[in-house]
């Protein structure tokens, strides 16, 4: 039986494969050719007299289902329109749970969304071993809750805890961690999964209650009222908290999970389903499908046809930036040689990539094979010996223009005429750094936003004479890194640090007038930033964030005027968090995940008051209104390439707030001539830094 989206053939032992296959797409996700597809299948099969079970599985071997395609919210008309819509997931959903004969999962490649929904509909669960499968909740990156079930059947396959951890973190599960969990029965390598997921079906027909579930003690322990309410009141006190508070999603999903444990099966259904469509109704909803979109758009229009075949790079400076990224790039499958002059600086970079691997493996995201291939890819070297047998080197060093200079004509030198050379510099223009090369069209920037980790970003950085081959091999090696790629123009600070430069300045002028460490980042966070700009400040280096200040003046004058707090830490030791002395105290080996105390003899070293009382708005006004005159001014001036760009830029680099869309968004929902005059306001009050640009007046 064959359908568009779907091919389902019954073999020889009466089990049924069901292979979902979205014509014309990479991924498979659920629009209503699918929904209806897998509706009419089922329907079908439960009028087979033989059947012995079902299997459902994808033909792409990256993409189970990757969740729901938003253009079907996109045509609900109404609230009724969107509750009906999860109404009709759930039925289905429903239907797979009773079905007759044991219907098994066998999850290879992204199961996110309601993919996961509808593999926990499933009687039992099968993933295989291959690097790119992992589970996901990601309901709660569109504003959204679950609506196809997730909230009564978690609880019930996880136990309460569990359950609630797992749906408000979003994050996506390896197989590993997974199985560790209890959301899949079984790990198997992918050659197998076929075959293991056919022996499940015969397990489940002779044990029906071998369908997974939490262990008798942790069921015993949740199953009381009394621990339930804990756990529940618990839970909500967290999102009273920022940045969760700006997020309705996480309050329904805690809501939904109540309403399961308390009502009936159908009505907590109905329940689920009136949440999602009242969720649908809000800003913050829209705003972040605004983001999935442009992010979908961004990942399409980039022609990666004359890219290189990079399978190995080099990887010029051992420090904080150059191993991270080597631990990135060669997790990522490709064969990295880390260089260093300084031995003793390689030796810690390799140290540090062994310590990440170690974390990795005890968490439970990658099996002990893939640990070790990870940490084979990286090869040490204090020379250039080999370069020509490497397409593309990416240098790491501190950001001073002669020291790269002098390594990208020790690169043309000991390279070939093919050799790519990509800074990772932060501000500097590419421009500037390709003054008397050879090969100024072998150059490129390759800016990767920081905290490596946290942000997702890279920015690709052309000039006008970088050649189109050289900017595919970049973003093709982006991708692959797994990083969201934006192409901008050359000039000084970018799009990303050049945006971010006044928010900084005018978060460290705000402490200079008095006000609170703690104030002025608590501000930023309760309006929806991943992090406080001091607190930023400390992950980045300040040393860092200070040579971007000094570029980003240098060109753009008065305007970006540096803060002169910044040179004077540095003259102090503080460094930030690298050197464990910043604006925040941190303990030496230690990971600090949640409120570091500030260190308060910042004060006194640098001659500060702490009497200044401003309100959370007023701080955040004084921010963040900067940051969006700057993003007009880079679009206005060619810098980035669109609005959206600038958007995804912001919220994936700059830990801008994603429920508010980005600068854009944001600002055309304020309202550019609200913002004008609030500029205009401030320039009176505090300076000409704050003047209206002439693109904000002209909207």
């Amino acid at each position: 039986m064959v359908d568009e989206a779907i091919d389902c053939t019954i073999e020889a032992d009466g089990i049924a494969v069901i292979r979902i296959n979205v014509p014309e797409k990479d991924h498979n996700r659920v629009d209503l050719a699918l929904l209806k597809a897998l509706e009419t299948q089922f329907t079908t099969l439960s009028q087979h007299s033989g059947l012995q079970g079902v299997i459902v599985i994808s033909a792409k071997p990256d993409s189970f289902i990757t969740g729901m395609d938003v253009r079907m919210l996109l045509a609900c008309q109404s609230r009724s329109d969107t509750v009906a819509l999860a109404q009709r997931g759930q039925a289905l959903c429903n239907r797979i749970t009773e079905f007759p004969v044991p219907v098994v999962a066998a999850i290879e490649g992204a199961c996110c969304g309601v993919g996961l929904e509808l593999v926990l509909a499933c009687h039992g669960r099968v993933a295989g071993e291959r690097p790119s499968t992992y589970l996901s909740l990601a309901h709660t990156a569109l504003g959204l809750s679950p609506s196809w079930g997730a909230t009564l059947r978690l609880p019930r396959q996880l136990g309460l805890w569990r359950a609630l951890r797992f749906m408000l973190d979003g994050q996506p599960l390896g197989t590993t961690s997974a199985l560790a969990m209890g959301l899949i029965d079984q790990v198997v390598p992918s050659t197998v999964l076929l075959t293991a997921a056919r022996r499940r079906v015969h397990t489940l027909r002779q044990h029906p209650e071998a369908v997974i579930k939490p262990t008798p003690l942790r069921r015993m322990i949740e199953s009381n009222g009394i621990t339930q309410q804990l756990i529940l009141n618990r839970t909500r006190q967290g999102l009273r908290q920022p940045p969760q508070h700006n997020q309705p999603a996480l309050a329904a999903m805690v809501d939904c999970v109540e309403y399961g444990l308390r009502k009936p099966p159908l009505v907590s259904l109905e329940y689920e389903a009136e949440r999602f469509g009242e969720l649908w109704q809000t800003r913050q909803a829209r705003a972040l499908v605004g983001v999935h979109l442009a992010l979908r758009e961004r990942d399409q229009p980039f022609n990666t046809a004359l890219a290189r075949p990079v399978e190995a790079i080099a990887l010029l400076g051992a420090g904080q930036m150059g191993w991270r990224l080597a631990a990135l790039s060669s997790r990522s499958g490709l064969r990295v040689r880390l260089k260093d002059i300084n031995s003793q600086t390689l030796l810690a970079g390799l140290q540090a990539i062994d310590a990440q691997v170690g974390h990795a493996l005890k968490r439970g995201d990658v099996t002990a094979t893939a640990a070790t291939q990870w940490r084979r890819r990286v090869t040490p070297t204090t020379d250039y010996r080999g370069l020509r047998g490497y397409p593309l080197v990416l240098e790491t060093a501190f950001e001073d223009l002669t020291l790269k200079r002098q390594l990208l004509r020790e690169v043309e030198t000991h390279g070939d005429e093919t050799t790519i050379f990509a800074s990772n510099t932060s501000s500097l223009p590419i421009a500037a750094i390709t003054e008397g090369a050879q090969r100024p069209q072998q150059v490129i920037g390759m800016h990767y936003a920081s905290p490596l980790r946290q942000m997702s970003l890279l920015e690709i950085v052309v000039t006008p004479q970088t050649a189109p081959a050289v900017v595919a091999t970049a973003v093709a090696l982006g991708q692959r890194q797994g990083k969201r790629v934006i192409i901008v123009n050359d000039g000084a600070g970018f799009y990303l640090n050049r945006m971010l430069a006044p928010y900084l300045n005018e978060a460290a002028q705000l402490l200079l007038e008095g006000v609170a460490v703690e104030a002025i980042d608590a501000a930023l966070v309760r309006f929806g930033f991943l992090m406080g700009p001091l607190t930023w400040l400390d992950e980045v280096g300040i040393d860092i964030a200070e040579k971007i200040s000094a570029v980003v003046h240098e060109h753009f004058g008065e305007r970006l005027q540096p803060s002169p707090l910044l040179p004077r830490l540095l003259e102090l030791g503080r460094y930030g968090r690298k050197q464990h002395r910043g604006f925040y105290r941190y303990r030496q080996h230690h990971e600090w995940r949640t409120q570091r105390p500030v260190d308060s003899r910042i004060y006194k070293e640098l001659g500060l008051g702490q009497g200044t009382v401003l309100s959370a708005d007023d701080i955040t006004e004084r921010c963040v209104l900067l940051m969006l005159n700057e993003a007009v001014r880079c679009r206005d001036e060619g810098i980035i390439r669109s609005e959206r760009d600038g958007d995804i830029a912001a919220v994936l680099g700059g830990g801008f707030p994603a429920f508010r869309g980005g600068p854009f968004y944001y600002l055309r929902q304020l309202g550019a001539e609200t913002v004008a005059k609030h500029l205009t306001r401030l320039a009176r009050q505090h300076g000409a830094r704050f003047e209206p640009a002439p693109g904000l007046v002209n909207r």
